[in-house]
């Protein structure tokens, strides 16, 4: 049971660090867009 926890902490820690960049990455192009279109 304690083995299946912690593949399963495992797993989700993996998950957090690879999938978070692909949610930042767009949000702050998103971002740089509002940016360049108020500065006009």
């Amino acid at each position: 049971m304690g083995a299946f926890y912690l593949a399963l902490i495992w797993i989700n820690s993996l998950l957090g660090v690879f999938l978070t960049p692909l949610f930042i990455i767009p949000l702050t192009w998103a971002q740089d867009a509002m940016a360049a279109r108020k500065g006009k």
